[in-house]
């Protein structure tokens, strides 16, 4: 069924979404018995539409950033980060932008499984919570949404937004740019330096 849900996923994101996310996906259309349903419910978890923000994405998104999950409000969105596709990563960490104000790409988690679990935190920080979301299931598929992760859906540090960040190989150097994405070029930094860098989010 991977295969399949990854070209479902394609046809409604415009991009190939990353395996881990294809995995999760996956699981909610065993447990809704086919991908269509799966997605929905998917959707339903997240409270986000799963869908092409890529085909009208806004002129402010770095070319960067592949939103397809939206909020359906203000252009809020959430998507992967990927910096450098050459280097064919497993996986990438995700950020989420409100396209009509000027922070930037903001992060949103590490990992797709980590950002999932914030995005659902958050999107469910509401006055009714976690009522209508099967933890006990989640937990069983390897997500584990909670009040406190909430505030990592759109990270402040206090002084600042934190920025999704790349995990590289030894040699790349990465430099942060206004729009919250920076850039990444073979460099010549050593790996301890090279590794504080990368370990601050």
């Amino acid at each position: 069924m991977n295969a399949m849900m990854q070209e479902a996923l394609q046809g409604r994101t415009g991009f190939s979404v990353p395996q881990p996310f294809v995995e999760i996906a996956t699981r909610f259309s065993e447990r809704a018995g086919n991908i269509e349903e799966g997605l929905a419910l998917l959707a339903n978890v997240l409270s986000l539409s799963i869908c092409h923000v890529v085909e009208d994405r806004y002129e402010t998104m770095p070319i960067e950033f592949f939103p397809f999950l939206a909020t359906g409000g203000d252009g809020h969105c959430f998507g992967y980060v990927i910096h450098a596709p050459e280097l064919g990563s497993k996986d990438y960490p995700m950020g989420s932008m409100l396209p009509g104000e000027r922070d930037g790409v903001i992060f949103a988690g590490n990992t797709t499984i980590a950002a999932l679990e914030h995005m659902i935190s958050y999107m469910h920080s509401g006055p009714d919570g976690f009522d209508n979301v099967d933890a006990r299931w989640l937990a069983a598929i390897g997500l584990y949404p909670s009040a406190a992760k909430a505030q990592y859906a759109r990270w402040h540090t206090g002084t600042q937004y934190a920025r999704p960040l790349p995990t590289l190989p030894d040699g790349w150097r990465h430099v942060m740019t206004s729009d919250g994405i920076g850039v990444v070029a073979l460099g010549t930094l050593d790996g301890r330096y090279q590794s504080r860098l990368y370990d601050r989010a």
